[in-house]
This record gives C-alpha cells, sequence and structure tokens, in this order.
C-alpha cells in the first residue's frame, strides 16, 4: 500500500509556514506523494504554484496535480507548465486531470460547463501529443521544455517512461431521456516506474522521522491531528 498526503490548501489559514512544514513532514515520512488541488473561486493558493513550489522543498515524495481541472486551461501552455514542473521536479510529477464540480469555477474563466468531459479526453490527447514533440500547430514549432522523462528510463527502470498522468471523470453528466449513455467514472493510470526507493527492507515500515516544530509536538503528530483540515482534499493513492 502506498499512501499520499493532500497539502491542506482548501483550509482556513493556510500560510507558509504551514506549507513548509507540511512539505518536510511529508517528504520525510512514510508518504509516497505530496499533492495540491484546483479551485478558482475559493480561497485556496492556485494549483502549479503550490505543486511547483512543494517540487522545490521536497526531493523524494511524488508530486501530484490532485487534480488539474483540464477543461479550464489552454492544453499548450499547460503542457508547457507541466513539463516545466516535471523537469524541476527530477521526474517525479504526476498528473492528475479532471473534470472537476465548480460551474463557478468555468463560469470565473469564461469557459464552458457543457461538454467539458470531451474536452478534457480532447485536451489529454493534446497534452501527449505535445509532449511526444508534436507541433503546436500545424506548420509550428514544438512546445518546450520535453518532459524528464522522455525518450530516456527514470532511475531503476528497464524501459522509457513518460510524464504520468491519471484521468478521472469524477462528475459524469446528468442522464436525460433519449441522450446517449453518460461517460462511465474513469481512473486511468500511467504509472511511470513505480514507487520511490524506500528506505526499509520489504514488508517493513519506513521510519518516521521525528521532525520537531514550533506548535507542540513533532510535524508527524501535528499532520496527524490537522487531518480533520483537510476533508476537500483527496489523496489519488490507496
Amino acid at each position: 500500500m502506498e499512501i499520499g498526503i493532500a497539502l491542506p490548501t482548501m483550509a482556513t489559514g493556510f500560510s507558509r509556514a504551514t506549507f513548509v512544514e507540511w512539505c518536510e513532514g511529508i517528504d520525510g515520512g512514510p508518504y509516497s506523494s505530496i499533492s495540491s488541488g484546483e479551485r478558482i473561486t475559493f480561497h485556496n493558493p492556485e494549483l502549479l504554484v503550490t505543486t511547483t513550489a512543494a517540487a522545490a522543498l521536497t526531493e523524494r515524495v511524488r508530486v501530484v496535480t490532485n487534480i488539474t481541472v483540464l477543461p479550464l486551461h489552454r492544453p499548450a501552455l499547460l503542457a508547457k507548465q507541466l513539463a516545466t514542473l516535471d523537469v524541476l521536479a527530477a521526474g517525479r510529477l504526476v498528473v492528475g486531470v479532471g473534470v472537476g464540480g465548480r460551474e463557478q469555477d468555468y463560469r470565473a474563466l469564461g469557459v464552458p460547463f457543457e461538454g467539458r468531459h470531451g474536452t478534457l479526453d480532447a485536451g489529454v490527447a493534446e497534452l501527449r501529443r505535445l509532449w511526444d514533440g508534436g507541433p503546436a500547430y500545424d506548420g509550428g514549432q514544438p512546445v518546450g521544455p520535453a518532459p524528464f522523462r522522455r525518450g530516456a528510463p527514470a532511475a531503476g527502470c528497464t524501459a522509457p517512461a513518460p510524464l504520468s498522468v491519471i484521468i478521472g471523470h469524477r462528475f459524469p453528466r446528468r442522464q436525460t431521456a433519449g441522450a446517449a449513455p453518460s461517460p462511465p467514472l474513469r481512473h486511468s493510470v500511467d504509472w511511470p516506474c513505480g514507487p520511490p526507493a524506500r528506505s526499509a527492507a520489504p514488508g517493513q515500515d519506513p521510519p518516521v522521522r521525528p521532525w520537531e516544530g514550533s506548535q507542540g509536538g513533532n510535524s508527524h503528530e501535528r499532520l496527524q491531528r490537522r487531518s480533520s483540515d483537510t476533508d476537500r482534499a483527496r489523496s489519488l493513492f490507496v
């Protein structure tokens, strides 16, 4: 079993001190990933800025966008942003994409809410095409940089491993009489090359470092106490 931790970005009072403490605690503990979610009309920090900062503050865990609401983004720009993040994270990025469930976020950006599932599917295909070196438009140049693992194996792998993408249709279309069936809930995973290296023998739990902090108890204990504040954030790894 692998357990990923979602940063409490949706909780009130989220600050730099909280962010740094959680990043250090997650990277130093027995967890497989660190993640953040995306909202627009909410008080949370922006997804890609947050995950880039998390990549800079961690060395071991995978960095997950949980989730990128893909229909809200222009594919070419998003492809460049995510590939850049993957390079800066040295190949630890896992891209979670979906349609979200808040129409108000679509309205805030002037993006149609209807047809979002088809936009998601088309967007995933376009991201993959661009990351494979395809031109941004007919006769145009590719979008760079290339993902960290493009065309070369990741550490410990025997075959090339592309940037990982998790696709989830969390909110299917409402069914109406005579309409085509709604797309099923999907969880399609393209993993890179397995989990990061463990610091304990198989069958044993890795040690938990007692990261000391300033708010009483060690960071692991505070992380457990704060779990009730992160109900809005979901981990993709179980």
